[in-house]
């Protein structure tokens, strides 16, 4: 068969064409493979994370079972003592009606005020703190021994005024005072075991924040979850949610403080508390913010947590 060459020359640009119409069929089905794998990873991950939370709640529901019966022959027991985790699932319950009964109630401009300078908060009674990066470091006393917890009293006592204009000198001093009792020894004197970081800040400034605190020689634990406050940060922490929460469990029930911190203690840290109460006692987004407010009044999650922890809720709920 003859071909010449003005033939072949002719149909060279069809052929070109074809080559590049199967290229592009080709990298269109590779991108939409990449998609549906990226989805089935996601998929597993969810179902992944959803198993996890089943079985600690039935870990946390299942009775205690007493080896030995009563039969005839059988040496007499002792009635069963309720384990650790019967003790935690009452715990919560009480938690939970807690929160429930927890009324929405804005601090006044002075209470707002005293708790912006105040670095740590008790949520629950010698058991659970929140707070911010100042907070954190000051679990070892020497921070306090270089660093103020305190802002300058002539400056908070003039806020004072400015907040309420009929405080007289005298009475903007006794709430300084009040205010310095409260906020002066930060972590200190808390006894705390475990810390939970929600974040990877870092400093390169010579001030208080380049502080390195000793934790190990204080026997304290720390664990980092290594986010920033942006829109993808709940989908970086969900995959160390349940993490987290089996240390805050750990914690609570060994009787061991445990401070858990961002930068401010407003919204990454907020949100993972947030997250423990809905997984943990059964409570609504709304209440676990109310409660956490009435403990830490600037706790203020991002828009974009509070979506993903309504969303959260939701999945709880429906499973």
């Amino acid at each position: 068969m003859y071909i010449d060459s003005r033939s072949a020359i002719d149909a060279l640009p069809n052929v070109v064409s074809f080559f590049k119409q199967d290229r592009l069929i080709l990298l269109v089905g590779m991108i939409a493979l990449a998609i549906l794998l990226a989805s089935t990873a996601q998929w597993l991950y969810h179902y992944y994370q959803n198993q996890r939370t089943l079985l600690h709640r039935v870990v946390l529901s299942s009775p205690k079972v007493t080896p030995f019966s009563n039969q005839e022959g059988a040496t007499p027991t002792s009635s069963p003592q309720p384990s650790p985790r019967s003790s935690l699932k009452d715990a919560n319950q009480e938690l939970a009606l807690e929160i429930r009964q927890t009324e929405s109630k804005p601090a006044s401009q002075i209470d707002f005020l005293i708790a912006l300078q105040t670095h740590v908060h008790e949520i629950i009674p010698g058991k659970l703190y929140l707070g911010d990066y100042r907070g954190f470091l000051s679990i070892d006393p020497e921070f306090q021994k270089q660093h103020s917890m305190l802002d300058a009293e002539e400056d908070m006592i003039d806020s004072f005024k400015m907040c309420d204009e009929s405080l007289t000198l005298d009475d903007a001093g006794i709430l300084y005072e009040e205010y310095a009792e409260g906020a002066k020894n930060g972590c200190s004197l808390l006894n705390i075991k475990h810390v939970i970081s929600v974040t990877q800040f870092k400093t390169d400034l010579k001030d208080w924040s380049s502080f390195v605190p000793n934790l190990e020689g204080l026997g304290v634990d720390r664990f980092q979850i290594p986010i920033d406050d942006d829109e993808f940060a709940w989908d970086k922490l969900l995959i160390y949610l349940e993490d987290a929460f089996e240390r805050i469990d750990m914690a609570r029930l060994n009787n061991e403080p445990l401070f858990i911190h961002c930068v401010e203690g407003k919204s990454r840290s907020v949100s993972l508390l947030i997250a423990y109460l809905i997984n943990r006692c059964g409570v609504t987004y709304e209440e676990a913010l109310t409660f956490i407010q009435s403990k830490r009044p600037q706790a203020d999650p991002k828009p974009s947590f509070v979506t993903a922890l309504k969303a959260y809720q939701e999945e709880l709920r429906l499973e």
